[in-house]
């Protein structure tokens, strides 16, 4: 075999993990695995069985967006199987083992992660959290703060919500704060956010909300998913809703410019009129040229001037 085949797949085999792939997409992932297991009997390179290994992980992300986390679980063993170097796969199964709740087999693979990767972030954070669970959360709290300090965190603020969260033993919101302040990427996300927009796009406004509500589950700190919830609600006709999920965007992110201004426009179809001027000024504060803000603080203005001339004795 020549080097050049030796680093690129096969087209055959390329076009089997394809087939593969979209059995999974099609809801059928055991039969996707199944597919990838045969392709890997005849795999006779190592890019095979590393695109085997990505192909794998994207049924298990597939697997992950159905709420199948045995499946899931299930492609990420054999993906770390097909190719056991890959300290992020080693991650990636880590979590789906947490999820089914074995921690013993969580924690060997994230030690099998760390041996390859000994600095990795995404390793050494779910280690501190799986440790915390376990009750040791001075340890726990200790690498964190060490994370912290070798990284430049974007939201300092997050990250304090997330210890405080870990703290009181809220696991899940520890997990997403900590995750999205030490710019860990969540698997799969991007791509699941990008189908929501294209349920949007397809006027499919009630599929895109579903989808996004069990987004929510696993990601519950990531004030962007809940603003794309509320402007989802807001078009929806249900204000009520759109305001819940855009509060708690700001509370997540009080520079949320954009969610405010959602919120201002939600308080407005209620007729909250003031309290809706009022989001919509914090908003020009910061952002005099925030299209929706002034459109909103234009309309609350004209109105006041109205009521205004309508009142004797003023002018």
């Amino acid at each position: 075999m020549s080097g050049k085949r030796g680093e690129e797949p096969s087209v055959a085999f390329a076009a089997q993990l394809d087939a593969a792939r979209s059995l999974a997409q099609a809801g059928n992932p055991a039969a996707a695995i199944e597919a990838i297991e045969a392709a890997l009997e005849s795999a006779s390179a190592p890019s095979e069985r590393a695109s085997a290994a990505n192909a794998l992980a994207d049924v298990a992300t597939a697997c992950e967006r159905a709420r199948d986390y045995a499946t899931a679980e299930r492609a990420l063993d054999r993906a770390t199987r097909a190719r056991g170097d890959f300290a992020d796969l080693q991650c990636r199964h880590a979590r789906a083992l947490l999820r089914l709740d074995r921690r013993r087999e969580a924690r060997r693979a994230l030690e099998r992660a760390l041996k390859l990767q000994p600095r990795f972030v995404e390793a050494r954070l779910d280690r501190a959290l799986l440790d915390a669970r376990e009750g040791n959360v001075g340890e726990a709290l200790d690498v964190l703060r060490t994370l912290a300090r070798e990284g430049a965190l974007d939201e300092p603020q997050t990250f304090q919500l997330g210890i405080q969260s870990l703290e009181r033993g809220d696991w899940d919101e520890a997990d997403s704060l900590l995750r999205r302040s030490l710019q860990v990427a969540e698997p799969g996300l991007a791509e699941a956010i990008t189908e929501v927009r294209t349920r949007l796009a397809n006027d499919d406004a009630t599929g895109a909300a579903e989808q996004l509500t069990r987004l929510l589950e696993r990601h519950p700190a990531y004030p962007d998913l809940h603003a794309l919830l509320g402007a989802i609600e807001l078009q929806r006709g249900h204000p009520d809703d759109a305001m819940s999920a855009l509060a708690r965007a700001i509370e997540l992110n009080p520079d949320f410019h954009d969610a405010r201004a959602l919120l201002a426009r939600s308080l407005e179809a209620l007729g909250a009129f003031s309290a809706a001027a009022e989001q919509a000024a914090l908003v020009l504060e910061h952002d005099p040229e925030h299209a929706v803000a002034r459109e909103i603080d234009a309309r609350w203005s004209g109105r006041r001037a109205k009521l205004r001339a309508r009142r004797p004795g003023e002018g």
